[in-house]
């Protein structure tokens, strides 16, 4: 069986596609059997983030663009070098030559239009549902997400398979204080901090974080600093403005970007991790948080509490006042942040990348198309 996989984001960009699309490859690696692999990419750059396997074949396919590559280019290259099924991320290409899978982190911009530009909205809206329709199988990351596809797409139950996606074995616990340390000093993070990675954008609910933050630093003096590491994206400008207003600005620091391999280090040296998100179809940065050992506060809502499964400190993102003291019990209370470390190592050991690609394989052997149904059966179960 050939199997194409859409992996444009690979090497571009640092979100939640590009680590599904990398941890996916290197499970699908590992796998026994004849199948064969081909992430579609879209850079030079994605080529070092694929595994080095005989059965794993990246093909470049461009532009980037994400309307001429599924409009032309991407339905091209599969009648030029048909594969027996599509794996696409969040929405496919306009039409396609053979079966598509699709998997679906998210459609957030459906429960929560006013968090997204409205153009965006809109684009998402049409082209998630149209994919959704011409799928298949649909592959949810949570059931959350599942339930959100029943309801508003209304996707029968029989087309949804819930597999929640492995983390980055890669982002672990760094107990190397001179390690984290120099990561530390390249970002200009002090010694004591609160973590934030992410997106800067109002779906993840970052202005509530600082205005909590403020709150609590009025309210009793506090050794740490707050980091916010990520990318600005849409209408972030306010959410970037507001320390200044708040009259902390020498107490929050905006990273930017931060390279995946300073990641573990940045996670593992804060005191504690903070998730806010409004709206989460998954959510790789707690669990992350949680492999490296840190204690996390999260939001009780969407898919949060369930894939966390009970090893973070929930509070409600939309009232200031829980998320302070959320944050006051995490950093007073030791013996909590101690009990809460030792759970989020043994969740986050659960998202391992072999279950995960075993089980979308399964997916594929379901519904390629039937001239190779004879193959499946030299797949190790």
């Amino acid at each position: 069986m050939r199997v194409g996989i859409s992996a444009e984001f690979l090497g571009i960009k640092s979100n939640g596609t590009a680590t599904y699309s990398r941890t996916l490859l290197r499970g699908l690696a590992q796998l026994d059997g004849v199948d064969t692999f081909v992430p579609y990419i879209s850079s030079p750059l994605a080529l070092p983030l694929i595994p080095h396997a005989a059965q794993v074949r990246p093909q470049m396919v461009l532009p980037y663009n994400a309307y001429a590559r599924l409009a032309l280019t991407l339905p091209l290259e599969l009648v030029r070098r048909p594969v027996d099924i599509l794996h696409a991320q969040g929405w496919g290409p306009v039409w396609s030559p053979c079966p598509m899978v699709l998997t679906v982190h998210d459609i957030g911009w459906e429960s929560f239009p006013a968090i997204y530009p409205k153009a965006l909205a809109l684009r998402l809206s049409y082209q998630v549902r149209d994919s959704v329709k011409r799928a298949v199988h649909v592959i949810a990351s949570s059931h959350y997400t599942a339930d959100d596809l029943v309801r508003v797409y209304r996707v029968p139950r029989s087309k949804i398979s819930v597999i929640y996606p492995a983390t980055n074995p890669e982002i672990s616990r760094v107990t190397d204080a001179a390690a984290i340390a120099s990561v530390r000093a390249r970002y200009g993070v002090p010694e004591r901090y609160i973590l934030y990675v992410g997106s800067v954008e109002p779906k993840k609910n970052v202005d509530q974080l600082i205005r909590a933050y403020a709150a609590l630093s009025r309210e009793q003096r506090l050794a740490q600093t707050l980091i916010i590491a990520g990318k600005p994206l849409w209408l972030s400008e306010s959410i970037l403005a507001l320390p200044e207003q708040l009259g902390i600005p020498s107490s929050v620091l905006f990273t930017g970007p931060v390279a995946q391999e300073d990641l573990a280090a940045l996670y593992s040296g804060a005191d504690v991790f903070a998730f806010l998100g409004m709206y989460e179809g998954f959510g790789y940065p707690p669990l992350e948080a949680m492999a490296c050992g840190t204690p996390a506060l999260v939001a009780d809502r969407t898919s949060l509490p369930e894939v966390t499964g009970g090893a973070a400190l929930l509070v409600d993102p939309g009232h200031e006042r829980a998320v302070v003291d959320g944050l006051a019990r995490l950093l007073a209370d030791a013996d909590l942040r101690g009990r809460l470390r030792e759970q989020g190592l043994q969740r986050a050991s659960q998202f391992q990348i072999l279950p995960h690609a075993r089980a979308v394989a399964e997916v594929y052997a379901a519904h390629a198309r039937a001239e190779h149904l004879p193959q499946r059966s030299q797949r190790t179960p």
